[in-house]
């Protein structure tokens, strides 16, 4: 039944549909902003973060001699995850030169592909409002921390949302020639960049099971161009292969309770808005649902991409279930769940709410003034850079005094070596014993990965042999690694020189351990 032309809620209608008409006819200015918006923010960010462990394995293998020398450090597995973001690294840093910026390019990149890809799937499904809302909806997420990060995580959200956008498209039949080749590429890229991304052709797997039986016949051209791409990643087996050989003693395990705690490390700052909008933007939904008489009908999108969304949402859970399987598991594995969040979560509240205008604006506004606010705060003051080496002053005094200096902690090691004068990184030392790390600490990932790392780069990675040649040194311990307490064992002589003066660190004066 139409409702009648004079009736309030049909003037309604048509004005939001002259604001959304007028809207859409902007769109591209709203992407300009946003990515003018998210580099310029980001790029200040970026600029103050220094680089972590992790990130300090990509530039150091991504600035090797060669291509052939990366590709080799892979295979070594010197970095436990395929090479592609080590290329890209690579690729961007070339013209701009190493830095905190063009190191993490790639992230960035990642992450601004992400949200244009979102934005033009919701716009196709709703309205730019709806749109807009989707594509700042994951600056409220822990994806937006991995945007500036030298790793393969924004990478991976830009390759999953490119995933979606391709299959559907090519799916829906539209300019089949130009989306086949892209996901047929996609799907190489994403395994090259993340073993973990295998998780996000589930929901594809699901949508094309969909589609087979409506259709009761295959869509050949799809299926070809997805064997194709993962036929691509045929070289990633040895290097996955490898890999997964360090996975009983990785540095962290999955368990199934893991489930909860990665959806809430994903969609982390979400439960940081306000409870009255969470009730403005409820009420607007059973407003639409009152109105409707709770008829639901002609969901925004076809029956294969709804199968395909439902199970994306599931990402996070299927990445578990792989870190049982594999051994290995980090929540921020589990990212692209951050992508089908976005893409879902607007779409089904605007058609819960029976495609509510309050809901929209509410909803555009909500995340419109909570990006804009930290970013305002952002350009008025930004944040300072802080050197982790020179923030250490009884560390730089002991260095000078008395080298070597051991360092104890693994991610605090690299760190520090990274930031530390030419002169001073032959003085810092890391003790890697895979043996006596799995015998302590049970598990042997960093001294394993420092040993292969120092293949290849001039790391001051020492045997614990070599440290028993030393008639002294000096310990400097954050309190997580192995070696204080093989020295205790070893009846070394450990003397208390500083407690916890600098970031909670410890320095000892270490006398000749006696032999094993």
């Amino acid at each position: 039944m139409t409702e009648p032309r004079g009736s309030l809620s049909a003037r309604v209608n048509r004005v939001s549909h002259r604001v959304t008409d007028g809207a859409d006819g902007h769109r591209y200015w709203f992407l300009l902003c946003l990515s003018v918006l998210f580099f310029a923010t980001t790029a200040l960010r970026a600029r103050a973060t220094p680089f972590w462990h992790d990130e300090i394995y990509t530039i150091l293998l991504s600035r090797l001699a060669t291509v052939p020398d990366v590709w080799g450090a892979a295979r070594d597995g010197a970095d436990l995850m395929p090479p592609l973001n080590l290329l890209l690294t690579r690729v961007l840093e070339a013209p701009f030169g190493p830095g905190p910026i063009s190191s993490r390019l790639p992230a960035m990149l990642g992450f601004w592909t992400m949200s244009v890809v979102v934005f033009s799937l919701v716009r196709a499904r709703s309205n730019v409002f709806v749109a807009c809302a989707a594509a700042l909806l994951p600056w409220f997420t822990r994806a937006y921390r991995y945007s500036y990060e030298a790793r393969g995580y924004g990478t991976m959200l830009g390759l999953f949302a490119l995933l979606l956008w391709s299959w559907s498209e090519a799916a829906g039949g539209h300019r089949r020639r130009v989306w086949l080749p892209i996901f047929a590429a996609v799907c190489a890229a994403s395994l090259w960049n993340h073993y973990f991304a295998v998780v996000t052709f589930v929901p594809i797997a699901a949508g094309e099971i969909y589609r087979l039986a409506r259709r009761r016949s295959a869509d050949w051209p799809l299926w070809i161009a997805a064997v194709t791409g993962l036929a691509a990643c045929a070289p990633l087996v040895a290097l996955a292969r490898s890999a997964s050989m360090q996975g009983a003693t990785y540095w962290r395990h999955a368990r199934w309770s893991d489930v909860g705690s990665t959806y809430v490390f994903l969609l982390h700052d979400l439960w940081s808005l306000d409870r009255w909008v969470i009730v403005v933007l409820a009420a607007a939904t059973a407003l639409g649902l009152l109105i409707g008489r709770f008829r639901l009908t002609g969901f925004p999108a076809a029956g294969y991409e709804v199968i395909a969304g439902t199970v994306a949402l599931c990402i996070p859970a299927m990445a578990v279930g792989l870190g049982r399987i594999t051994g290995a598991f980090a929540p921020r594995y589990a990212l692209p769940g951050v992508v089908s969040f976005a893409i879902a979560a607007p779409l089904a509240l605007w058609w819960l709410s029976r495609k509510s205008p309050v809901l929209e604006a509410v909803l555009l506004a909500v995340l419109l003034i909570g990006v804009a606010r930290p970013s305002i705060d952002v350009f008025r003051h930004p944040p300072a850079f802080h050197d982790p080496y020179a923030e250490r002053p009884i560390l730089a005094e002991h260095v000078r005094m008395s080298p070597p200096v051991v360092v104890v902690g693994a991610v605090q090691f690299l760190e520090l070596w990274y930031y530390a004068s030419p002169d001073n990184r032959s003085r810092l030392w890391y003790i890697a014993d895979p043996a006596e790390a799995r015998r302590y600490l049970g598990s042997d990932t960093t001294d394993v990965g420092y040993i292969k790392l120092a293949r290849r780069v001039p790391l001051s990675v020492r045997t614990y042999e070599e440290l028993e040649d030393q008639e002294s040194f000096t310990l400097y311990d954050d309190g997580v690694g192995w070696l204080p307490a093989k020295l205790r064992d070893s009846s070394s002589a450990l003397t208390l020189v500083d407690s916890g003066r600098e970031r909670g660190a410890r320095v000892w004066h270490a006398m000749k351990p006696t032999v094993r």
